[in-house]
């Protein structure tokens, strides 16, 4: 019998690891992106939250609902940290734009499409939720709290469509095998709340 909700040996370690070491390379890419030092108020206040939530809920939430979707359906799951991941994140940083994938949920014990599509589309769906909720709650806002949820809603959209990509080790390559439909659904609203809310194009 699979485990279910339980952390895997070092599984937790891995996820904090990964959580740490992703939303400080965010918080360095936004300094580089925003001009400001690192050491400025104005990152310590505004960007320090903007990359550490980034990487709570475009990463972390977008892992564990892989993980836990496969486990209902009666896999195994569980997270594997990825430590040359973990240095191009950090390298690519100061840059302003990072390679982040300090590591991915393993899945053993599904064979069935349907099954292996709807793992691989909860991802980018957990994603573009939370995007829409983190831009909604924005409304309510204002000063720095606005900008860091609106911030860190157009974070969870931008992961949703890059991981809706159609090539292979992304989710949108497994989606598109398994359906086309739920791809083009998942696609099209993604770029649409990314359009209307955060470029006001529409």
């Amino acid at each position: 019998m699979f485990r279910t909700n339980i952390f895997w040996k070092n599984e937790f370690f891995d996820i904090v690891t990964a959580v740490i070491v992703l939303g400080s390379a965010f918080t360095i890419a936004l300094t580089a992106d925003f001009r400001v030092a690192v050491n400025s108020y104005y990152t310590l206040y505004y960007l320090v939250p903007i990359g550490f939530l980034g990487a709570i809920t475009a990463f972390l939430m977008h892992e564990l609902a892989h993980r836990q979707v496969a486990i209902r359906y009666g896999g195994a799951a569980h997270f594997k940290l990825w430590p040359l991941g973990l240095l191009l994140a950090l390298m690519t940083s100061p840059f302003g734009m990072i390679f982040a994938a300090p590591g991915a949920v393993m899945i053993y014990a599904i064979d069935d499409p349907n099954k292996i599509g709807l793992v691989a589309l909860s991802g980018p769906a957990t994603n573009l939720v939370l995007g829409v909720l983190f831009m909604i709650s924005s409304t309510f806002l204002t000063g720095y709290a606005q900008g860091i949820t609106l911030y860190v809603g157009e974070i969870n959209v931008i992961m949703c469509l890059f991981n809706m990509i159609p090539f292979p080790p992304l989710d949108g390559y497994k989606v598109l095998k398994w359906d086309l439909r739920p791809y083009l659904v998942m696609v099209s609203l993604a770029v649409l709340t990314e359009l209307y809310v955060v470029r006001g194009l529409i």
